[in-house]
């Protein structure tokens, strides 16, 4: 590993881009610090991390780190101390809570939770003003905070969770375009119909949720709405 570890450091000292995927690694190589003013990327895919050094946080020009299919118990902290971190994705790690402290990324845009056992997002997620897209398909949340209607995201996909509703308070985004909700626990009116009557939400999908598909499309709220229910 370590003239392999010296060829992926020299490479990202030239490129601005570290990645060092599916190689079984316990711990990201202390080297990388050495790397804090030039790394713009990060990808550590598919290893076997538990937690993330520290001296991650200082890194203030990185903009993209990629942590899927690791196994930590706990979200990185230092995640939530690089002020230029725009894409985050985390799927496929084990992850249970999500903390208060997401809050504190506020040049995130792009968020990516899938294939965890979320049962809740905090409701500092709504303290995101930059964020464009959110994505916790399969996950065990069973509701979505209210804070979630402050975000400006364009899409939101909440696909395969166990939620039984969703906020009324995402008609507060007029940012939003496309709803992804399918395999939850979505039954006849619990959807509110202001977030499709008072929002500029253009295309929802629900496939795979107990609810009478016919009776959604024939009511009048949805008319503009481009609907995928399933039969």
């Amino acid at each position: 590993m370590g003239a392999q570890l010296s060829a992926h450091l020299e490479m990202a000292n030239k490129t601005g881009v570290f990645t060092l995927q599916d190689k079984g690694i316990l711990k990201v190589p202390p080297e990388v610090e050495r790397l804090q003013a030039k790394l713009r990327t990060i990808d550590v895919s598919g290893n076997r991390l538990t937690a993330l050094p520290d001296f991650l946080g200082g890194f203030t020009v990185l903009r993209q780190v990629t942590l899927d299919r690791n196994r930590f118990a706990e979200f990185p902290i230092c995640l939530t101390k690089m002020p230029r971190l725009e894409v985050l994705s985390i799927e496929s790690c084990g992850l249970k809570v999500l903390p208060e402290a997401i809050g504190d990324c506020p040049s995130l845009k792009r968020l990516v939770l899938d294939g965890n056992a979320l049962a809740s997002l905090p409701a500092t997620i709504g303290k995101l003003v930059k964020l464009e897209a959110l994505s916790v398909v399969g996950n065990q949340l069973t509701a979505l905070p209210d804070e979630i209607g402050d975000l400006t995201i364009s899409e939101l996909n909440v696909s395969r969770n166990q939620l039984a509703s969703l906020p009324a308070s995402l008609a507060r985004n007029q940012s939003l375009k496309i709803i992804k909700a399918d395999e939850n626990c979505l039954e006849d009116g619990s959807i509110p119909l202001v977030v499709f009557g008072d929002s500029s939400i253009c295309s929802v999908t629900l496939e795979g949720n107990p609810f009478n598909s016919k009776k959604i499309r024939e009511t009048p709220e949805y008319e503009r709405v481009s609907v995928v229910a399933g039969v």
